[in-house]
C-alpha cells in the first residue's frame, strides 16, 4: 500500500496519496513503513495546502513511533521547522 501512495505522490495526486497513506497507517500501524506512510501524509496535506493537518500529523510521527528511523525522524523535525514554525 505504501508503494502505490508512493506512485500517487511522485504523480502528484495528493489527494490519492493521502488516502493511500492513511490506509497503509490505519490497515499496518506496526509496520516499519508506517512512519514513512505519515511523512508522506503530511508532505501530501502540505501539497493540497492542508497546512494545519500537515503541522498536526508531523508532530505525531515523533509520538507514534519514537523508534521510526533516524532519516525519517529528521526530515519530519526538518519540515515541521520549516513549514510549521515549531
Amino acid at each position: 500500500i505504501y508503494w502505490v501512495g508512493n506512485i500517487s505522490f511522485i504523480r502528484q495526486d495528493y489527494a490519492g496519496a493521502a488516502r493511500t497513506f492513511a490506509e497503509a497507517i490505519k490497515k499496518y500501524p506496526k509496520s516499519t513503513r508506517a512512519p514513512d506512510a505519515m511523512f508522506k501524509l503530511a508532505q501530501s496535506f502540505m501539497a493540497m495546502g492542508q497546512k494545519s493537518e500537515g503541522c498536526t500529523t508531523l508532530a505525531q510521527i515523533r509520538t507514534r513511533y519514537p523508534n521510526a528511523g533516524a532519516q525519517t525522524l529528521t526530515n519530519a523535525a526538518n519540515l515541521r521547522k520549516t513549514a510549521c514554525g515549531k
